[in-house]
C-alpha cells in the first residue's frame, strides 16, 4: 500500500444539455415492463446524453475555466494534467492537449492522456500524485461519452450508461493524506469493450463475469482498508455501477446505507467520472475520512484515502 499527499481542493462536474428519463428510452419497446423493472433495480431513471456538436474536450474545458473563475485559479498554476476517458474526440491530437488550447495552460505544464475506464480516477490520481512538488497543483479530468456508443439494440447497456465529465484540482501537501492501492488482471480484458459492429463501435459488457469480479475483488479490497491499518471512514464512494452491486457490496461489508451515497438515479453509470460526480452530487461533512473505491474496465481494481476531505463542489448541468 502505497502512501500519497493529495489534497482534493475543488471538484466540478460538467453534463451535455440533454437529459433523458428511463421511461423514455423505454417508451414503446417490446416488453416495457421488463425493462421498468429493470431500471429500477439499476438504481437510473434519469441521466444526460451528449449531442454530436459536444465533444469531450469543449465540455471539459468550459468546466476548468469555470472552475478557474470560481477558486480564482490562473492557468499557469496548473502543474500536471491528466486527462482519463475512452471516449476523447481525437486521437492526434490527443485531449489533453487540445485542452490546454482551449484553457490557457502554460507549457510548463505536464500532460498525460490515459485511455481508462472505471477505475480510471483512482489510476488518475496514483498518477498525478507522482508529478507534483509540495504546494503545486494539479488538474485531473476524468469521464465518458458512453451513450454515443450504446443503441436501443441493447437496452439494459442504454438504460444503465449516462455522459458527464468531472474535473478535480487537487494540491500536494508536505503531510501524509491517505493511502492507495491498484490492481489489474488483464485475462479477462474482453469483460468490459468497444466491439465493432458495422462501421460503429459498441459498449459490451459480459455482466455475470463482471458482478463475479466485482463481488470476489472489492470488499477484499475494502477490508485490507480497515483491516491493515486500522481505518474507519466516515464515508465510501464506489464506482456507480449499478444499484445491485453496490447494495450487495455494502451489505456484504455491513457498512451503513447513509455512508456509500450513490449518484445513479440522476447521473447513471459514468464510467471514470462516477466517483467524481457522486463526491460534487453528495453533502459529505467536513474533514471526512474517506475511501474511494474503482473497480471495471481492464479489469482493474484499486482504492485511495483521503484522511480529511475537505472540497468545493459545482454541478454544471440542466437541473433535473
Amino acid at each position: 500500500m502505497l502512501r500519497h499527499k493529495l489534497d482534493i481542493k475543488s471538484i466540478y462536474t460538467i453534463t451535455p444539455e440533454t437529459c433523458i428519463s428511463s421511461e423514455e428510452i423505454i417508451k414503446g419497446v417490446e416488453e416495457e415492463d421488463y425493462y421498468r423493472e429493470s431500471y429500477n433495480r439499476f438504481g437510473v431513471l434519469n441521466r444526460y446524453i451528449s449531442k454530436p456538436n459536444e465533444s469531450f474536450e469543449n465540455l471539459a474545458s468550459e468546466a476548468i475555466n469555470c472552475l478557474f473563475n470560481d477558486e480564482n485559479i490562473k492557468p499557469d498554476e496548473i502543474r500536471c494534467l491528466v486527462v482519463v476517458s475512452q471516449t476523447t474526440s481525437s486521437r492526434l491530437p490527443n485531449a489533453g492537449h487540445m485542452i490546454q488550447k482551449l484553457t490557457g495552460l502554460s507549457d510548463d505544464c505536464m500532460i498525460f492522456d490515459v485511455n481508462d475506464g472505471c477505475n480510471g480516477y483512482i489510476n488518475g490520481m496514483a498518477l498525478i500524485s507522482k508529478f507534483l512538488d509540495q504546494g503545486d497543483i494539479g488538474l485531473l479530468v476524468c469521464g465518458d461519452l458512453m451513450s454515443r456508443f450504446t443503441t436501443k439494440d441493447e437496452l439494459s447497456n442504454k438504460l444503465l450508461m449516462g455522459d458527464a465529465i468531472s474535473i478535480t484540482s487537487v494540491e500536494q501537501l508536505s503531510t501524509n493524506n491517505g493511502c492507495l492501492k491498484i490492481h489489474n488482471d488483464g485475462s479477462n480484458c474482453d469483460s468490459i469493450r468497444l466491439e465493432k459492429s458495422g462501421n460503429k463501435y459498441l459498449f459490451k459488457m459480459d455482466g455475470f463475469k463482471v458482478f463475479s469480479f466485482t463481488m470476489s475483488k472489492i470488499p477484499k479490497l475494502i477490508k485490507s482498508f480497515t483491516n491493515d491499518s486500522n481505518e474507519k471512514f466516515d464515508v465510501y464512494v464506489l464506482h456507480q455501477a449499478n444499484k445491485i452491486l453496490l447494495e450487495n457490496i455494502r451489505k456484504k461489508l455491513s457498512i451503513e446505507e447513509g455512508m456509500m451515497p450513490l449518484s445513479l438515479e440522476n447521473y447513471g453509470n459514468t464510467g471514470p467520472a462516477s466517483i467524481p460526480v457522486t463526491l460534487s452530487s453528495t453533502k459529505i461533512k467536513k474533514n471526512a475520512k474517506a475511501l474511494l473505491v474503482g473497480f471495471g474496465a481492464g479489469l482493474s481494481w484499486g482504492a485511495i484515502s483521503i484522511n480529511k476531505l475537505n472540497f468545493n463542489a459545482k454541478i454544471i448541468s440542466k437541473k433535473i
